[in-house]
């Protein structure tokens, strides 16, 4: 469903894109002080712990967050929430004739509030960003146990999880209207991570690599 929803969103760029001239009145756009966009979908590279063993794991997402931005010239103020739902299928491990598989779920929200800078004024507007970033979430790790193909007992830990981090970024934002525009973004990420479980609690210090961090659908007014 949510990827029908953004194949909509995309479509409805086409069309608006199509009523525009071809060539946006881009001298006028800095008089739009503000901009609210949504999130389309994204890729980011999620670590998670399970059972204190740090896994790497890129997770998709569409349709999960939203962002504002205020501009001051070529300096931007921004400020998003972001919402991710993952489910995640960790490693396995084979110990004698035992065979345990590994996975977990985990509903996790980020606040996010940064400072943008625009490096050029031509219709693909590249810039540099970097956010602030808390989040919080809970989640549930799975633990399945085999022997000779037979499940011999399962094991599950209900999780909380607290971060907070950096976020330096680069992104370009295409204006192919006045008011509309999309805008791509890549990010690495730095950030400490605290999980409270039902059987024991851990910390890490973490980095990551978000290809898509976002590709989002933006209205200026």
């Amino acid at each position: 469903m949510k990827q029908t929803f953004t194949l909509f969103f995309l479509l409805l760029v086409f069309a608006i894109s199509a009523q525009e001239n071809n060539v946006p009145d881009t001298s006028k756009s800095h008089e739009l002080k503000n901009e609210i966009g949504i999130n389309l979908f994204n890729v980011n590279n999620l670590s998670n712990c399970i059972n204190g063993t740090v896994n790497y794991n890129f997770a998709y997402s569409y349709l999960n967050g939203i962002m504002y931005k205020r501009y001051f010239n070529k300096n931007v103020l921004r400020i998003g929430f972001d919402y991710f739902h993952y489910d995640i299928r960790g490693d396995f491990f084979l110990l004698s004739n035992i065979i345990s598989v590994r996975s977990g779920r985990y509903d996790i929200g980020k606040l996010k509030l940064g400072y943008e800078r625009k490096l050029t004024e031509t219709r693909e507007q590249l810039f540099t960003a970097i956010d602030l970033n808390m989040a919080y979430g809970k989640g549930k790790n799975f633990k399945y146990n085999y022997m000779y193909n037979s499940p011999i007992g399962n094991e599950e830990e209900n999780i909380k999880i607290a971060e907070v981090g950096i976020e330096p970024a680069i992104g370009v934002n295409f204006r192919f209207s006045r008011r509309f525009s999309l805008t791509i973004e890549t990010s690495i990420r730095l950030y400490y991570a605290y999980i409270k479980g039902d059987i024991g609690q851990h910390s890490a210090l973490l980095f990551t690599f978000n290809p898509v961090r976002l590709f989002s659908f933006n209205f200026h007014c």
